[in-house]
């Protein structure tokens, strides 16, 4: 079951923040000792990504773009971010094509759909950061 909440930083309506039924397999598959620590790993990681990501916009700096939205594109999918997963995929894809001034707009956005996707998970989980 994805989480359909509205208000999630400029992102589609329709597009779910989390993939819950994927979140739940990931609970069973990790225990539910373990999940809080594992999400709050994270936690860390997509907000750190997503400060950079701004950061690497704010400074043009397409390099850095590039490396952190993939890093954060396959983080986003390991914990079924999936809002996040699909705008860092924008962003890399941007990137590859050369496209920097899409992927500078497209990464400003990164901290407050990180911080959303956060505020989807622990509403619904224990993360323990």
């Amino acid at each position: 079951m994805a989480d359909t909440t509205d208000d999630r930083g400029g992102i589609d309506p329709d597009d779910p923040v989390l993939d819950l039924d994927a979140l739940a397999q990931l609970e069973a598959d990790a225990g539910s000792k373990m999940l809080p620590d594992l999400l709050g790993s994270f936690v860390a990681e997509a907000e750190q990504r997503a400060e950079r990501l701004a950061a690497a916009a704010d400074a043009s700096d397409a390099r850095a773009l590039e490396h952190e939205s993939h890093a954060l594109k396959a983080c986003a999918q390991t914990y079924s971010a999936l809002a996040l997963h699909r705008r860092a995929v924008a962003v890399e894809q941007a990137c590859l094509q050369g496209d920097g001034a899409e992927a500078a707009s497209l990464a400003r956005a990164m901290p407050e759909l990180a911080a959303t996707a956060v505020a989807a998970l622990e509403s619904r989980f224990t993360v323990r950061r």
